[in-house]
């Protein structure tokens, strides 16, 4: 049983929003893409983002015509004009629909979702990719092949997957903390998409008290600084919306139930997380706290990557 300690209350001073945020939507017509679309929507709408959307259709071109076709130039190649033109129609009506604008739109074809995004990523030079999240079944999570993660996996930009029961912009996020550079971009990305008035839960989770894992980037910090100091420093380096709101917590043991648990007992909208780097084989064993959390499914997660990824 995880017991939580609050250390840290604060509301910040009001600050200017930084500039908005790349944002590529990927859809796909599916139910869970239309989530996605309405959350960037609302996102947009508040000034924090600008979206662009790709459409992909993953069918093998190359198959169908016996002839290798560049992806950039097999949607137009194989389909034609007009049905190009319907396409895109179709997508605007979508994005409308689910109360996006007029974005730009990107049509690919003759490649898989996620090989679509990432190449869209570094065209566009995308500071967040947002995706919808399907629920999981059993054989899916233990297969863990599912789009969104495979998406995160290939790009190095941080990605919200929209799980259902989010359609706004994010009141409440909790955070991740074990004091990595990922975890830590992943609490100022957080404050970025965060509601005007909304709170933001830094959280650091201990398997046991006073002894972190010796295989996170974090470990060495927490020993020659300690937990509590790292976390209020953290802390006074986020800039945060109007009228936001700002709590730490501390907590014992397994982050993954840690953050369930509190994600639930606070009703937040998103957990965002940072992709550790831990040993092959402490990664076999135990998995990672950000996969095992987008392959379950049942809330928001926004991930950042281990790289560092340009500004904004």
């Amino acid at each position: 049983m995880t017991q939580a300690t609050h250390i840290a209350d604060a509301t910040m001073s009001t600050t200017p929003r930084p500039t908005r945020l790349a944002t590529l939507v990927a859809t796909d017509g599916s139910e869970a893409a239309q989530r996605g679309i309405r959350v960037a929507a609302a996102l947009e709408a508040a000034g924090l983002v600008a979206p662009a959307a790709v459409a992909v259709d993953p069918i093998e071109l190359t198959a169908m015509t016996g002839t290798r076709l560049d992806p950039a130039k097999a949607v137009e190649a194989w389909l034609g004009p007009e049905a190009i033109n319907a396409w895109r129609l179709a997508i605007q009506t979508d994005l409308r629909a689910a109360g996006g604008g007029d974005w730009p739109i990107r049509l690919r074809g003759g490649v898989s979702v996620p090989d679509a995004v990432a190449r869209e990523v570094h065209a566009r030079h995308c500071d967040l990719v947002i995706v919808g999240l399907r629920h999981r079944g059993t054989l899916a999570q233990v297969t863990r092949r599912d789009t969104a993660w495979r998406i995160i996996e290939q790009v190095g930009t941080p990605v919200l997957a929209v799980a259902p029961g989010l359609d706004r912009v994010p009141h409440h996020i909790v955070v991740g903390i074990d004091f990595s550079r990922a975890s830590e971009r992943a609490a100022k990305m957080a404050a970025r998409l965060l509601d005007a008035g909304g709170t933001l839960t830094l959280l650091h989770a201990e398997s046991q008290p006073g002894r972190p894992t010796e295989d996170t980037e974090g470990y060495a910090r927490i020993n020659d600084e300690g937990c509590d100091a790292l976390l209020n420093k953290l802390s006074r380096d986020i800039t945060l919306p109007e009228g936001a709101h700002l709590e730490t917590l501390r907590s014992i043991g397994a982050p993954i139930d840690v953050l369930r648990e509190t994600a639930k007992r606070l009703d937040a909208d998103v957990i965002a997380v940072g992709r550790q780097h831990h040993a092959p084989f402490t990664r076999a064993v135990l998995g990672s706290v950000s996969a095992e959390l987008v392959h379950d499914g049942r809330w928001s997660v926004l991930v950042t990557p281990l790289a560092e990824t340009p500004p904004a």
